[in-house]
């Protein structure tokens, strides 16, 4: 499967709207707060998936475990 340019450019755009709403939901929220969060989420969605880091999850949370 390739990814076309205009899915690449929509994938960005989401992404990009996808960070706008984190930032903007976790807004009272210091660095280390939110890495703490980002740690626990993981690990919920980890244990309600059998470890498949891709499954239905927002790849912010990939992004930022990297």
């Amino acid at each position: 499967m390739v990814l076309t340019e205009a899915g690449r450019r929509r994938l960005q755009a989401a992404t990009a709207a996808q960070q706008e709403v984190e930032d903007d939901l976790f807004r009272s929220l210091t660095d280390a707060q939110r890495a703490q969060l980002t740690q626990l989420l993981v690990l919920v969605r980890d244990d309600l998936t059998g470890g498949d880091e891709h499954c239905a999850t927002p790849t912010s949370l990939d992004r930022k475990m990297s």
